[in-house]
């Protein structure tokens, strides 16, 4: 086997790479070096390979551990566990490098050097002293022809670099000349096909032309956002690629929503409408859809993206965003962008944009995936009608710097067990979770299946109540073997199939009839419209293997979008909503109890206007109300308003859901509450048991949640006390309208 490697050089504007950590063991599994702005390797050669190690940075300048080979003629020289440290603008020369010696690599002045690109090595039958003196072969100065890259090619052969454990080995050239590690090298792993110094997977990943290619499958497959920036370096591919399906009739300009950044060094306010300009010419469009201020933070101003000093430290501008933003609202009036935004901006740089701005940003572009949830960042956007984006969806499992022992999302057991319930991969999966939160996702990706794999996640909705592949079966279980009968499903929870199988098997084993069990579900808000209705409720009794319901409830009165996905949202976010009146969609559930799918129909999360509402009309009265209730949210009015119908009140969530994705941080949970732990204690109960003892002396029918066998069983057992007037008034002092659920609210 050999391998390549490959020396960079590559000049302002496409430094956008830092450099890597690599041991000797790492270097061996990297099949080649190239350029960090897209072209083709020279004279490489590609193996299979195993996955490199993980890389430890530390910091600018950075060092590294590798057997690497730099020469300018005669031999390439390997150094055995050399430190080369990587500094941008600084050129290298080896010290001699005998079985004893130092074999670190110094950096050189400039004037002591024969030309731009330097780098000396010891020759088998040279001089030390004149190998490193900078008198031979100026051939180096050839590559000064190409501004931007200059790659050399070496081949190594294993046999002869196992050769030596000591300083040195002495291996023939391929080429004739070699550039210098001046800046930063990046190298590509075969095996797991990605970048080694890719940072978060976005700039400088693809060769020529892959881009472009990826962006008009991706119109192909139904994409219409597309993402860009600056400092991506791939405006030009994406521009081309969009025109090239604008051209062929495949999709108009006013299908395509284009967003692209300000980049740090172009803060400068005078420079932004030149910036935004280049961009447009990039892209060779008449107009954004979005312009982002991809940083709060300027850099300064020049060619360099990332400008550093001799320390390593970004150099930054005394520059502020908000001069910056009010610039980009210029950008705005000439028609060069249709709105603007910012990216990886907090709370208290939004609040101080939004204090005055005269355009508000609709757009916070931040990191976020299961594990960075954002949630306080989410609703403070929200709540100021700012649609948040989320970048590196997946976790970016290229990221060049995670943090030592960091998890990999995309290898995460739990995930991985949850897709495997509703047969999705663990990205599908991740992006789901985003949307579902409300969340505009932005997954990056080159690769033509992945990039129709993660537009197929609108075929399915992640339960809230989420459990793993076969715990509710068991579950299900579990609980007739206890006593229970009566089983709250619903459609929107995802776990109809499940909770099937478990009937089935308890029927088949004569634990119970058909006739001892009650079995609800429920309507979900997005088969409101009244053709929908007999069709979904056909496919929830093909789920759980019955032909009738008892219960079919209509989940909330609000109907969303139909035929689409469970939550439908617009591009900033927010709910789209149907016209469908629920006094419409009531009669149709009136046709399923005449057809027999169903014994009884009711409503969930109703309010009593709702009720007075439906049933002026209603032939078929409902026979349930289910609605939150606990002792934060006891719903007194509610309850007292339902009797006098004649209708039953049934609670959700009656521990207060602890488990809740609605709850935010701060929440008081109920089971933690001090004073209902203390009147557990005089009674010898569990907090959760008090509090359904409660609801049920109320007259309300309770529906835990649970797949714990013991709780399961904990949950039983209150009926062999009862708690006293003072007691029950007690809890209902507990009332602090702490509603948890807020689903179509």
């Amino acid at each position: 086997m050999s391998y390549s490697i490959v020396l960079v050089k590559t000049a302002p504007p496409s430094s956008l790479f830092r450099p890597i950590c690599m041991t000797p063991t790492e270097l061996q599994s990297v099949t080649s070096f190239r350029s960090r702005i897209g072209e083709p390797l020279v004279g490489s050669r590609q193996t299979s390979v195993s996955k490199p190690a993980s890389r430890k940075p530390e910091g600018i300048p950075l060092s590294f551990q590798s057997k690497v080979g730099f020469m300018r003629r005669g031999r390439v020289h390997i150094l055995r566990d050399s430190c080369v440290t990587s500094r941008i603008g600084t050129l290298f020369s080896f010290k001699s490098c005998d079985d004893d010696s130092d074999s670190s690599l110094q950096p050189v002045d400039d004037s002591d050097c024969d030309s731009e690109l330097e780098v000396f090595s010891k020759s088998e039958s040279s001089n030390t002293e004149d190998s490193l003196s900078g008198s031979e072969d100026k051939s180096a100065s050839q590559l000064d022809d190409n501004p931007s890259t200059m790659v050399h090619t070496s081949q190594v052969s294993d046999a002869q670099s196992s050769s030596s454990d000591k300083c040195s080995c002495y291996y023939t050239r391929t080429d004739n000349v070699a550039g210098s590690a001046i800046g930063e090298i990046t190298g590509w792993d075969a095996d797991s096909s990605h970048w080694v110094g890719d940072v978060a997977g976005v700039w400088g990943l693809a060769p020529p032309g892959e881009v472009e290619q990826a962006v008009k499958t991706a119109i192909d497959v139904g994409y219409r956002h597309f993402d860009c920036a600056f400092l991506y370096a791939n405006e030009k591919e994406i521009g081309s690629a969009i025109r090239s399906k604008i051209s062929e009739g495949v999709v108009k300009r006013e299908d395509l929503y284009i967003t692209s950044k300000l980049w740090n060094t172009h803060h400068r306010p005078a420079g932004v409408l030149s910036a935004c300009k280049k961009s447009l010419e990039n892209f060779g469009l008449d107009y954004l859809d979005l312009y982002l201020l991809h940083w709060p933070v300027a850099f300064k101003e020049g060619d360099d993206l990332f400008p550093k000093d001799k320390s390593g430290n970004f150099l930054t501008e005394d520059i502020d965003y908000l001069d910056t933003y009010l610039a980009m609202e210029e950008c705005v009036r000439q028609k060069l962008t249709r709105s603007i935004g910012v990216s990886n901006f907090n709370s208290e740089q939004v609040t101080r944009v939004l204090e005055k701005s005269s355009i508000k940003p609709v757009m916070n572009q931040v990191e976020c995936h299961p594990y960075l949830q954002q949630k306080k960042l989410i609703k403070f956007c929200k709540d100021r009608d700012i649609a948040v984006t989320a970048y590196s969806p997946l976790g970016a499992p290229n990221a060049m710097f995670p943090p030592p022992g960091c998890p990999v999302l995309m290898k995460d057991e739990k995930l991985k067990a949850i897709g495997e319930k509703y047969g999705k991969s663990l990205a599908q999966m991740a992006l789901r979770f985003l949307l579902q939160s409300g969340v505009i996702v932005i997954p990056k990706s080159t690769n033509p299946e992945r990039l129709k794999q993660n537009m197929d996640v609108f075929d399915f909705t992640i339960n809230d109540k989420d459990s793993k592949p076969g715990e509710v079966t068991q579950a299900v279980k579990d609980a007739i073997d206890a006593g229970y009968r009566h089983f709250d499903c619903a459609f929107a929870y995802g776990n109809e199939k499940e909770v099937g199988e478990a009937l089935k098997v308890k029927l088949k084993e004569g634990v119970v009839k058909r006739e001892d069990l009650f079995i609800t579900s429920k309507l979900w808000n997005s088969f409101h419209r009244p053709d929908l209705v007999i069709p979904v409720l056909k496919k929830t009794l093909e789920n759980l293997q019955l032909e009738y319901l008892d219960l079919y409830l209509v989940h909330w009165p609000m109907a969303f979008k139909e035929e689409g996905e469970n939550m439908p949202r617009d591009a900033a976010g927010n709910i789209i909503f149907s016209e469908v009146d629920y006094v419409d969609t009531w009669k149709a559930m009136e046709e399923a109890v005449k057809q027999g799918l169903t014994r009884s129909i009711g409503i969930s999360n109703f309010n009593s206007e709702q009720i007075t509402r439906l049933l002026k009309t209603a032939t078929i009265k409902p026979v349930t109300n289910q609605v939150e209730c606990h002792p934060y949210l006891n719903q007194k009015k509610l309850i007292e308003f339902c009797r006098s119908k004649d209708i039953v009140v049934t609670g959700y969530s009656p521990l207060g859901s602890p488990d809740s994705p609605f709850l935010k941080p701060g929440d008081p949970l109920l089971l933690d509450d001090p004073k209902l732990k203390s009147l557990a204690k005089k009674y010898n109960k569990s907090p959760a048991q008090v509090v359904l003892r409660y609801s049920v002396q109320r007259g309300v029918v309770t529906i835990p949640k649970s797949v714990t066998k013991h709780r399961i069983q904990e949950n039983l057992d209150i009926f062999d006390f009862e708690l006293s007037k003072d007691d029950l008034a007690y809890l209902d002092s507990f009332d602090c309208n702490g509603r948890v659920c807020t689903v179509g609210q």
